[in-house]
């Protein structure tokens, strides 16, 4: 709320949101409409497509080799099927302007209902972080696992404060996806 409390901030939002209205490259989901709210709030309506996220089959695959002994992993070609789809997301954003810088296995959904039952894959909430928080500090990320899709410049070090990223952010959380696609597990 804070980030809306400033006119900037609002026009911000306002101009990330009639980007994101614009049609849409395949598997980004774009916005609805932003409602204004009390309090510098609002409220940003975005389709939720059918399926299921990475984080939710993950903690499915988890669970399932802990009880059975079966694979966490991700067949290879299945894996670079879903990168790389991502990666066509990311640069089409990248193309318009807009980065995501929280990318993250909980914002990319697989979708399978298509015609033919080809994979679908979504990113959502591309670039309302980036729109928000523009020329602000960025805010501390409370889970670590998200702040393991974060590169190096977005953590910051007791030397080197935080930066909100860019680009090549959103390229570093995509490796870190693909590594937790063909391990099953996220890297250390």
């Amino acid at each position: 709320p804070e980030l809306l409390g400033e006119p900037q901030a609002r026009e911000r939002l306002r101009a990330w949101a009639a980007r994101m209205r614009e049609p849409m490259a395949a598997g980004l989901v774009g916005v609805t409409e932003v409602l204004p709210q009390a309090d510098h709030c609002a409220l940003v309506v975005m389709p939720l497509p059918a399926g299921t996220s990475l984080a939710e089959l993950f903690l499915h695959r988890s669970t399932l080799a802990d009880r059975t002994g079966a694979s966490r992993m991700t067949p290879l070609p299945g894996a670079l099927s879903i990168a790389q789809r991502v990666a066509e997301g990311l640069a089409a954003a990248h193309s318009r302007g807009s980065c995501h810088l929280r990318l993250s296995s909980d914002k990319v959904f697989l979708d399978t209902v298509s015609e033919g039952g080809e994979l679908r894959v979504f990113v959502l909430e591309l670039g309302l972080f980036a729109a928000l928080a523009a020329g602000a500090a960025p805010p501390a990320i409370q889970s670590s696992a998200h702040k393991t899709y974060l590169a190096p410049e977005q953590k910051g070090s007791a030397a080197q404060p935080a930066v909100l990223g860019d680009a090549r952010s959103d390229v570093y959380a995509l490796g870190v996806l693909l590594v937790q696609l063909l391990t099953g597990q996220l890297p250390d």
